[in-house]
């Protein structure tokens, strides 16, 4: 193999030299996305879901399937709230006692008033004792609980195909996976056990009243369906409001997200006032779903009341008529309003308690869509690639982002174990798409790619990605130090190893002049870093990995020419004995290769060595003529390089 980099000659294959051929029109939208949600348009800035109803049913009943699994601390939760709520019921009947019994009779009263205080005293006490119990035991299931789901969305998220993050925004994302795991966390720590009291304190008090008056039951009974009703109502409306709140707060999320990556460009076009209204008119969209969920909340809470008030008021009238006439006694009816005045009090804890739930539910039905969401797939059966040479096959590849828009044409090309293959043409030839199917960051849509015979769709996404690396034009770091930066490419590296990968890397002079060393924390993006300096951080990771097949995506674009040089030294040392494909402009980084293949709108137009090609006089020597013609047009005329 030749030498990779002998002459740094900084010529660019650019769309602006080259002048490539007309570019198709744009395609057509993809097909929408499972659940019939819409694919986001960028400059719809950050519209993406559309709003649908939950179905509180099927929501439910999938949540329950997560609180099954901790049934043991919820059984022992819900007989603590039964004996709590049992407890509840004792104070009312001891004030009858009081009245009807102790007062009137008045022998050995204060005896009894006293053995009724302590008896209260530990009612409380006991009361408060198990309430601390279920609370805590609940609150502990919905901490599992979330963490739970966290753990799985993550997980998804991290096996979402690469279709999933070119069409939804990262704001959109990060709402789902913190805002409404949030919303279900509320909802499962407090109002949960308020409403789980609640109900059995009304049944409870039910069964009680009954047997103290049916008749003035009766009254109160009247009054359910009428709430029963409401709450109903206002449940289904707030759902869908709610399920309107999160999506616009997750549209707020989205452009303050971009905002703060794209921060440098908004300056640079002086575009903060643009920004500004963008941002407001979102932020007036969310206030406004909010405004239509409080106006229901606002509705539901004194509808309710006056429903419990007209209960209360029948009672009173119809009570008091039952006493006058000595068909029940003044501690009975004292007993009565206590426990209705106990009764309707959850009704007041419902209209809250709705609200959080209807969030919960409409956070809920977001979450188990991003659940849903397909993940990268891996055949049944697939195997573990085992040790490689790094022989790369393409067999008839074809390939589109959408269906209706093929960007590979049957392409052809075998790259032996150990070569360099640099990918040339004009931008949107297919370069980095070619690129993608190597890694299976994409399946083509037909042929197959192999690697050492073994066909890519046929093996684990670990076992391949384990065995590559890759080098991006536009380096990302961790906000970590420069060490761990370096060492994610290898978890388990020593620091000797991590600093050995930097010196061939020719990273270790400038690492070692930074403040902290290795320690240096590069900050998001590895923004207290040079472009180069971010490039040879990258490479380094890449060395540490030591893969059998190296991607270099335009790795020595973009930076000047001292920096390239340094470069272009660790690729010499980097890729010997590996096979890689490099993607790049600059002959310099191209002339060297073993086999140059040349793209031009998804198809292969030629393939060889730089020598072979320009003999040809083809469509690659017409890309470096057209490199040189500013050259000749100022000065002298100059031949093309060929050696």
């Amino acid at each position: 193999m030749n030498s990779y980099s002998r002459a740094h000659i900084t010529v660019r294959f650019t769309k602006r030299n080259c002048v490539p051929p007309p570019r198709r029109r744009s395609p057509k939208p993809s097909p929408s996305p499972p659940e019939g949600r819409p694919v986001a348009n960028m400059w719809a800035f950050g519209a993406t879901d559309e709003i649908r109803i939950a179905d509180p049913r099927g929501t439910l009943l999938r949540l329950w399937s997560y609180l099954d699994a901790h049934r043991a601390t919820l059984v022992g939760a819900a007989v603590s709230i039964l004996v709590v709520s049992g407890l509840s019921m004792i104070p009312p009947w001891l004030a009858k006692h009081v009245i009807d019994d102790i007062i009137p009779r008045s022998e050995n009263a204060g005896t009894k008033l006293a053995q009724i205080g302590v008896a209260l005293a530990m009612v409380h006490i006991a009361r408060a004792v198990l309430t601390y119990v279920n609370r805590y035991a609940i609150a502990v299931v919905g901490q599992r609980v979330v963490l739970t789901i966290g753990r799985e969305m993550f997980g998804r998220l991290e096996r979402m195909p690469m279709r999933y993050f070119e069409r939804q925004e990262s704001g959109v994302t990060m709402s789902r996976l913190v805002n409404d795991v949030n919303a279900l966390q509320q909802a499962l720590i407090g109002p949960t056990v308020n409403a789980a009291v609640g109900i059995i304190d009304m049944c409870i008090y039910v069964f009680i009243l009954t047997n103290l008056n049916w008749r003035l039951t009766l009254m109160i009974v009247a009054t359910v369906p009428a709430l029963i009703v409401t709450t109903r109502v206002i449940s289904d409306v707030l759902r869908v409001r709610y399920r309107r709140v999160q999506e616009s707060a997750a549209r707020v999320n989205a452009v303050l997200q971009e905002n703060v990556a794209g921060v440098r460009v908004a300056r640079a076009f002086a575009r903060e006032r643009t920004e500004l209204q963008r941002f407001e008119s979102q932020n007036r969209q969310n206030m406004g779903a909010n405004m239509e969920a409080v106006r229901v909340q606002a509705i539901a809470t004194p509808t309710m009341q006056m429903i419990a008030a007209a209960g209360t008021a029948l009672v009173m009238w119809y009570g008091a008529a039952q006493v006058m006439t000595s068909h029940t006694t003044i501690g009975e009816l004292v007993a009565f309003m206590t426990y209705l005045i106990a009764f309707y009090q959850p009704i007041a804890q419902f209209s809250e308690v709705n609200n959080v739930a209807s969030q919960a539910l409409a956070a809920a039905d977001r979450i188990f869509g991003f659940l849903d969401q397909p993940i990268e797939a891996e055949k049944p059966g697939a195997v573990d690639l085992p040790p490689i040479r790094g022989y790369v096959r393409f067999e008839g590849v074809s390939f589109g982002y959408q269906a209706e828009q093929t960007v590979l044409h049957d392409i052809n090309f075998d790259v032996q174990s150990g070569e360099v293959v640099a990918l040339v043409g004009h931008t949107g030839s297919g370069k980095t798409s070619l690129a993608n199917l190597v890694g299976r960051f994409y399946d083509p849509t037909a042929g197959r790619v192999t690697v050492d015979g073994y066909d890519l769709r046929d093996v684990t996404l670990h076992s391949l990605r384990s065995r590559m690396a890759i080098v991006l034009q536009e380096t990302f770091l961790f906000a970590s130090t420069i060490r761990a930066n370096i060492a994610y490419g290898r978890l388990d590296a020593t620091d000797a190893e991590v600093e050995r990968a930097a010196r061939l890397a020719n990273a270790d002079e400038f690492i070692e002049k930074l403040p902290d060393g290795y320690s240096f924390n590069v900050a998001e993006g590895g923004s207290r870093l040079s472009r180069g300096q971010r490039q040879r951080i990258a490479l380094a990771r890449a060395i540490l990995r030591d893969p059998r097949i190296l991607i270099l995506d335009e790795a020595t674009s973009d930076v000047d020419t001292e920096t390239e040089v340094q470069i272009q030294a660790a690729l010499d040392r980097v890729i010997e004995g590996r096979t890689v494909f490099v993607i790049a402009h600059r002959l310099s980084t191209i002339r060297n290769a073993d086999k140059i293949v040349v793209l031009d709108h998804g198809r292969l137009l030629e393939i060889g060595s730089h020598h072979e090609l320009i003999a040809r006089d083809g469509a690659y020597r017409q890309l470096i003529e057209m490199q040189f013609a500013p050259v000749r047009a100022s000065a002298e005329p100059v031949s093309v390089p060929v050696a």
